[in-house]
């Protein structure tokens, strides 16, 4: 039997071991009508379930017909691959040529007439979002590992004056403890010294106990919390086993 539970870096697995108190703090939050925060970023070490964590939160939201959810790439032009993905939705772009905003100078949508294009990107996703904001949409943004570079820098930078003017944005991102460190040390940017810290928490053996039981229809009452101390509980099925082990990081899963 396939491992359901991938072990792989940045791979969101098959089955997912929610944190559900802390993706309640998180959605919550930004869910609300007049919320306090408008950026969490998540940070730990490799490995720790950041970028499962942050998937779980978009998901979460994108079941709202409310929420627009963009994932971005720090490799590339955030601001431009933001106005790009924003404009390749069919409901928006309708959106966005009613408003007759002129994206055209970007390589993105068509030529509006009568209008002059924009050339700023920040006016150009400013005006974006007071579309959004007039359909009572928000838009959430995720970026996973996120690093000190010059496209994380210049949006950073735009989504600290979107936040100002009170716009309908929204941002989650995830990286290291050193990364996420030296990008709130920049000296424009120390607005992110008083964003929240997520860090992710040891999955407790309860909540993996509850979502193995589900996964392999397995009686619940043949799990059980054991001491650091004792033996793993080895667990034989028809077509996989498995095993506890508890170690300095938390607990862990290994099949055999």
């Amino acid at each position: 039997m396939n491992n359901p539970y991938t072990t792989l870096f940045g791979k969101v697995p098959m089955q997912i071991i929610p944190r559900a108190q802390q993706t309640a703090l998180v959605t919550n939050t930004f869910a609300a009508s007049s919320p306090s925060q408008q950026v969490y970023a998540i940070t730990g070490v490799r490995g720790s379930g950041k970028t499962v964590f942050m998937t779980d939160v978009c998901q979460t939201l994108a079941q709202d017909r409310r929420w627009i959810v963009e994932e971005l790439s720090v490799e590339q032009d955030l601001l431009q691959g933001l106005v790009a993905k924003l404009n390749s939705r069919k409901a928006l772009a309708r959106l966005i040529s009613e408003a007759e905003i002129d994206l055209s100078f970007f390589g993105v949508g068509v030529r509006v007439k009568g209008t002059q294009p924009i050339v700023d990107l920040t006016v150009a996703l400013e005006r974006m979002l007071r579309v959004l904001e007039r359909e009572h949409k928000r838009l959430l943004i995720s970026i996973d590992e996120a690093v000190n570079n010059a496209h994380m820098r210049a949006f950073a930078s735009t989504f600290q004056i979107l936040v100002r003017k009170d716009l309908p944005v929204f941002l989650l991102m995830a990286g290291l403890y050193e990364n996420i460190e030296s990008l709130q040390n920049e000296k424009t940017l120390t607005f992110l010294y008083r964003a929240p810290k997520i860090r992710p928490e040891p999955l407790g053996i309860r909540s993996i106990a509850a979502n193995y039981s589900q996964t392999f229809g397995i009686d619940r009452t043949r799990l059980s919390p054991r001491t650091a101390s004792s033996p793993p509980t080895r667990i034989p099925m028809p077509s996989v086993r498995f095993f506890f082990v508890r170690g300095p990081a938390g607990v862990s899963v290994q099949f055999k």
